[in-house]
């Protein structure tokens, strides 16, 4: 046994020796992230993941502007960087009118700039520093249980469906697995989601040729009647295109390249867009939730494990890149000995706030991009030209770029000296 595990092992008074002080349950973004963060710190933990293989394609694929200095802040931005497209422009059209360009780089952060990577890169990256940093992934494995007690969290999991139970043993836990997290209901933390009606999203990661820029540093979006389209790079040289929009006459299935091609003509008044090489063609429809809150006991959620997002201006993986950075200081900072009760406590307080307020603008900016009416329509038209920055508004915010988070009622922010003497 090295020194270290000794030294894990010799915390538990109640002789079980401990795999890790932490385990983050996920190996996606928001879980690499998290493990990435704590070994900057110092400590010690591991992952353990369901799937049994990397991510083979994009799914979140953008890093805003306060996510990269957060990653900075713990070494991960300048790697990540290496392998993504930086962008300065986005460009809106509303029924065919074009809007006046955004600049989204001319905000106050040292990454001004937005950029555009791959799920799947952005995931091989984190694991090589993950591990490069001496962390481990056990791989394959299906957490069916988690108990508590005065020192520590014992996870009960099976790799494949057959396979015996297992245990693995820590002093927290952080539960990193996704939307459909197995971690969340087992604490109770389940929670309702309001779905949204007759809306669906189709979507391809595919090359494109049109007659606009295919130079991967802007992104473009049409709003179009009862629909809005996204089109945005994918790193290795592919594009991402979104449709959005009303489900009337749909078929309820991933659409083909010839479909999305069709609409991608219609939506952009392209003739000439031509996509080929398709990498990833999927639909989905809408629902979105908050968690109660992001920790109970000595288990923290972090990520969609506890929100469920909607894809509306890039904001969820960003959002959990936040809780990844917020916890692992807080619990490394516990674990040396060098914070009271209140810095673990309030990580819930803070981020559990943020991700409802997340949650309640991104539903108001999916009811103005994806819920407009005809008048709704008509006055965006008659203002397109002259309104700048009418993308942002139409999301709901205009800090997309996430620099504007900030906690003001956060236990932390508590005056505990007022009122002291000082004889």
């Amino acid at each position: 046994m090295s020194n270290t595990a000794y030294e894990i092992a010799s915390l538990n008074s109640g002789g079980i020796p401990y795999d890790a002080e932490v385990i983050v349950v996920g190996a996606g973004p928001v879980g690499l992230t998290t493990a990435c963060a704590l070994r900057h710190h110092g400590v010690e933990c591991m992952i353990l993941e369901m799937r049994t293989e990397k991510m083979a394609y994009s799914r979140a694929n953008n890093l805003w502007a306060r996510p990269q200095e957060l990653l900075a802040s713990v070494g991960l931005r300048d790697v990540l960087a290496e392998q993504a497209y930086a962008i300065h422009t986005v460009n809106f059209f509303v029924n065919g009118t074009a809007t006046t360009p955004i600049v989204i780089d001319d905000v106050a952060s040292p990454y001004r700039q937005v950029l555009y990577s791959g799920q799947d890169v952005i995931e091989t990256t984190l694991i090589d520093i993950f591990e490069n940093r001496g962390g481990r992934i056990e791989r394959g494995c299906e957490v069916v249980d988690v108990t508590q007690d005065d020192t520590g969290v014992t996870l009960t999991f099976r790799r494949g469906e057959d396979g015996p139970l297992e245990t693995r043993r820590c002093r927290y836990l952080v539960a990193a697995d996704g939307a459909k997290s197995t971690v969340r209901p087992l604490l109770g933390l389940d929670f309702e989601t309001t779905k949204l009606p007759r809306r669906m999203n189709r979507q391809v990661d595919a090359k494109l040729s049109w007659r606009r820029s295919g130079e991967p540093d802007q992104l473009w979006f049409f709003y179009y009647e009862r629909g809005f389209c996204g089109v945005m790079p994918v790193w290795g040289g592919y594009h991402r295109l979104f449709f959005l929009a009303d489900d009337a006459g749909v078929p309820d299935r991933d659409p083909t390249l010839d479909e999305i091609q069709e609409v991608a003509r219609e939506v952009t008044g392209d003739e000439t867009l031509t996509l080929s090489d398709p990498q990833w063609l999927t639909h989905s429809r809408f629902q979105y939730g908050v968690t109660s809150t992001y920790a109970k006991g000595r288990v923290f959620l972090a990520g969609d494990a506890g929100h469920l997002s909607l894809p509306i201006g890039g904001q969820g993986m960003n959002a959990g890149l936040h809780d990844a950075v917020e916890v692992a200081w807080r619990l490394a900072m516990t674990l040396r000995g060098e914070a009271g009760p209140a810095v673990l406590n309030s990580y819930s307080d803070e981020r559990g706030a943020e991700h409802a307020r997340l949650s309640a603008q991104q539903a108001k900016g999916f009811d103005r991009t994806v819920y407009r009416g005809p008048v709704t329509d008509a006055a965006l038209s008659l203002v397109a030209k002259a309104l700048p920055g009418i993308g942002s508004v139409m999301q709901g915010t205009d800090d997309l770029q996430q620099l504007a988070v900030s906690y003001p009622k956060s236990p932390l922010n508590e005056d505990h000296l007022t009122g002291l003497g000082t004889g």
